[in-house]
């Protein structure tokens, strides 16, 4: 009789308690004038193993003639670590348990200039993320996550024109003015 090692498997270890997860979200319009808009909106949503957290957003919106329009937005968001990065055992990931959720804020504004068959777009962005998520790298070359506070802030150019039915042409142009490597390192 001989006996052979079993091979070894690389598994991942999941937690076996769930995560629930619920949200709603609510808009309201008004027009405040023939060529004045305004729109606001509450995100709410719902962590079994985060809690709550409301997200507003808040837009004006200017018709300026038949071709041109102007936003200014502001708008929060939420985004819960993932279970991978909080609780999954595996040989390449260290969780990290005590992750915060991130939370963004953004200001936009924006001008858009209606063209024949297509616009062309300006778009002045600055957000603030607190508690960021970021991957970083063990001394052991385990990938595990940390929390940190980032800011990016731009310009971004968008051309779009539609040729018939069936062809489009689109293009974006982004200058970021703070250069924040771990923020725009997956864009």
């Amino acid at each position: 009789v001989t006996a052979t090692a079993p091979s070894q498997v690389q598994a991942y270890q999941a937690p076996e308690d769930g995560r629930y997860i619920r949200g709603w979200f609510g808009q309201y319009q008004q027009k405040l004038t023939d060529s004045l808009e305004l729109i606001a909106g509450l995100r709410q949503d719902n962590y079994s193993d985060f809690g709550d957290h409301l997200s507003p957003r808040l837009g004006l919106v200017q018709q300026a003639g038949n071709n041109d329009t102007f936003k200014l937005l502001y708008s929060e968001a939420f985004r819960a670590p993932s279970r991978i990065e909080t609780s999954v055992i595996s040989p390449e990931f260290e969780s990290s348990p005590n992750l915060k959720p991130e939370t963004a804020k953004t200001t936009e504004l924006i001008w858009l200039h209606f063209v024949d068959s297509g616009y062309v777009a300006t778009t002045l962005f600055e957000s603030r993320i607190d508690d960021a998520i970021l991957e970083t790298v063990t001394p052991l070359l385990r990938r595990t996550w940390v929390n940190s506070q980032q800011s990016v802030s731009g310009l971004e150019l968008e051309w779009q024109y539609r040729w018939s039915e069936h062809w489009q042409s689109r293009m974006a142009l982004t200058r970021l003015f703070s250069l924040d490597t771990a923020t725009s390192a997956e864009s």
